[in-house]
């Protein structure tokens, strides 16, 4: 994250150790967005996170 690539898209694998719900799944996908982009903002970097 501290030497971000200038274009293109970085990748990053989540794994549970258990089964989770879908509606958790959102939750936890949302959650790692809104502090990814808080990130990004903070550090005055021009990036944007999606997970899909």
């Amino acid at each position: 994250m501290l030497n971000p690539p200038d274009e293109g898209t970085m990748g990053i694998v989540f794994a549970y150790p258990e089964a989770i719900d879908a509606e958790k799944e959102v939750e936890v996908r949302d959650s790692i967005v809104k502090r990814l982009n808080s990130f990004f903002t903070m550090s005055n970097l021009e990036l944007n996170a999606v997970i899909i």
